[in-house]
């Protein structure tokens, strides 16, 4: 996904959601192409964190994340 930027911790990913003023349709995805809202990676950094991570913003299309969750179109919503 375009305009990605690998995720190398839980603060740098606080950081990159909290700066972005999109972060409405902020979402991390992984080498595998599984995606996850950021509250999510969040809770299961554990699990997550010897994967590859990126962190991009969903723009213009209908997006899920692995458990179902709808990860907003930042056009769609504003």
């Amino acid at each position: 996904m375009e305009n990605a930027q690998k995720v190398w911790s839980v603060q740098q990913l606080q950081t990159l959601d909290r700066s972005n003023p999109y972060s409405i349709g902020s979402f991390v995805f992984n080498s595998s192409g599984e995606i996850y809202c950021i509250d999510e990676v969040l809770d299961i950094w554990e699990d997550l964190q010897d994967e590859e991570l990126f962190y991009s913003v969903n723009w213009e299309s209908e997006l899920w994340s692995e458990s179902g969750i709808q990860i907003p179109s930042v056009y769609a919503e504003h």
